[in-house]
């Protein structure tokens, strides 16, 4: 009867420290369950004044302080959390939904640099540039430099050599690239899967060096490209492994060269070298924590961290290096589609029509 009396009250403590996490309410209707259920187990068993009877009797009262001790900490992580404040703060959102030059509908990429930020305005299908401060410079969306054509589906951005924008088109299956001012260039790509040929790009960096790298997204690879736009190889393919992806969305490249794909379908980011040689994996399902929903960016910074941006969970993953999971910003986005890091950071919200700007805490 002992043994079965001690199993049972340490199944109680078991069901009790799975609940730290349950409401306030929840938590007190079970105290009173638990309660109750010592009670009976007591009254069950027979008023023995035997050795073996008073250590049983002990080890319920151990359980009962441990109990008490499970709920303290429950109500400690509660005062926690609510006084809690996000390690990044936002400090300022840049232009107001609209069709006008400086508004934006459903922005999506976006490049910082000393000359100001540039922004992929998809539903209004043109780049605009607007100052650090968020001040509104101007607009482009040619095609070509006698204007014929205009862009459809501005998706993602990267600043070359030069002070020149490079720019992946989704739905014209180009990679384009400007003067700072807007000057058309040049452009590259056109629908096919042949080397060199685009299907729904969505991503594009460029390196130290200046090879341009694309998420070719439709056909399941990523493609380098020389800095005048000639192809140089590709990797990729639809599959699950070290070298194939299942819609290829985002591309990066650090500034010690190693260059990060975003697998959407497979829910990973694969690490490679400026070899193309495989090194390792972030999974976006881990066996604890929280998994990416709709992961659709991503950025590194210069000290080796990587951003995972998360259109569906709202926030913005951070990585480390060695790919463990360090950090979130999630205030105030409700869909953010791309982040550019530049002293503060710089994240685009296409469900609200803005860019936020973050800074982080002092105390961070």
């Amino acid at each position: 009867m002992q043994s079965k009396l001690i199993l049972s009250c340490f199944f109680i403590l078991l069901i009790v420290s799975t609940t730290v996490s349950a409401n306030e309410e929840s938590m007190k209707l079970r105290m009173k369950e638990i309660e109750q259920r010592i009670n009976n187990l007591e009254r069950r068993s027979p008023d023995r004044n035997t050795e073996e009877d008073n250590d049983t009797k002990g080890r319920i009262k151990l359980i009962e302080e441990r109990i008490g001790s499970i709920n303290a900490d429950t109500k400690n992580l509660r005062l926690a959390e609510k006084g809690a404040q996000p390690e990044y703060q936002l400090i300022k959102t840049i232009s107001y939904p609209g069709l006008d030059p400086g508004q934006l509908l459903n922005p999506r990429g976006l490049a910082v640099s000393s000359k100001g930020i540039f922004v992929a305005d998809f539903d209004n299908k043109r780049i605009q540039h607007f100052t650090k401060d968020g001040a509104y410079v101007n607009y482009f969306n040619n095609l070509s430099s006698n204007s014929i054509g205009k862009l459809k589906g501005p998706y993602s951005i990267a600043l070359g050599y030069g002070d020149t924008v490079w720019v992946v088109d989704k739905e014209n299956n180009l990679a384009i690239q400007y003067e700072i001012n807007g000057t058309f260039i040049t452009s590259f790509g056109g629908l096919g899967d042949d080397n060199g040929k685009l299907n729904e790009p969505s991503g594009i960096d460029i390196d130290n060096k200046g090879y341009i790298y694309v998420a070719d997204s439709g056909n399941d690879r990523v493609q380098k490209f020389s800095p005048n736009g000639k192809h140089i190889v590709t990797i990729g393919g639809f599959g699950s492994g070290d070298y194939n992806f299942d819609k290829p969305v985002d591309v990066a490249v650090d500034n010690k060269g190693y260059i990060y794909v975003l697998d959407l379908g497979n829910k990973v980011i694969k690490k490679y070298n400026e070899y193309l040689q495989f090194m390792m994996e972030i999974n976006g399902r881990p066996k604890k924590g929280r998994s990416w929903q709709k992961p659709v960016a991503l950025e590194t910074d210069d000290s080796g961290n990587i951003y995972i941006v998360d259109a569906n969970g709202r926030r913005v993953f951070i990585y480390n290096s060695k790919g463990e999971l360090i950090d979130e910003i999630y205030e105030g986005l409700r869909e953010p589609h791309d982040i550019a890091i530049r002293e503060n950071i710089y994240i685009t919200d296409g469900i609200k029509h803005q860019i936020f700007v973050y800074k982080v805490r002092a105390s961070h």
